[in-house]
């Protein structure tokens, strides 16, 4: 069982590399207007947003292996470094909180219901359902 368990965090850690290698030139983009989130190499079309039609995009920065969280829009990206504040889809700017290395592990806060995959206990800072998350494993 513990070799199973060895064996698989490994070849999760291989993947979660080599999506890392392979994602070197995508970036993180958020429409300014209905708040989705797209990973891609140059900002994506601005056609189809569900607010009026047009998307209004945003780079938040580099994918990489950390979860960040927006308090106003709620949004979780995995970046490489802090995204940008501007342009939260909720008004001014965004209001980042890091909450640990992506990983193997799933957590879902019982509060706001974010569902998230680290290395760890995530961080348990600025649940936007008021005061900290409140983590559980999931499956």
């Amino acid at each position: 069982m513990k070799r199973t368990i060895t064996l698989l965090t490994l070849a999760f850690a291989a993947m979660l590399m080599l999506t890392a290698s392979q994602g070197a030139g995508l970036k993180n983009y958020q429409c300014k207007k209905c708040a989705i989130v797209v990973r891609a190499e140059q900002a994506p079309s601005a056609l189809g947003c569900r607010v009026d039609g047009s998307h209004q995009w945003q780079e938040l920065g580099a994918v990489g292996m950390m979860n960040y969280h927006c308090m106003k829009c709620r949004v979780n990206v995995e970046n490489r470094y802090e995204p940008s504040p501007k342009s939260c889809p909720n008004g001014g700017d965004h209001q980042w909180n890091k909450l640990g290395k992506v990983g193997p592990l799933r957590f879902q806060c019982r509060k706001c219901g974010l569902d998230i995959r680290t290395e760890d206990t995530p961080n348990p800072i600025g649940c936007p359902n008021g005061g900290n998350h409140q983590w559980y494993k999931s499956h």
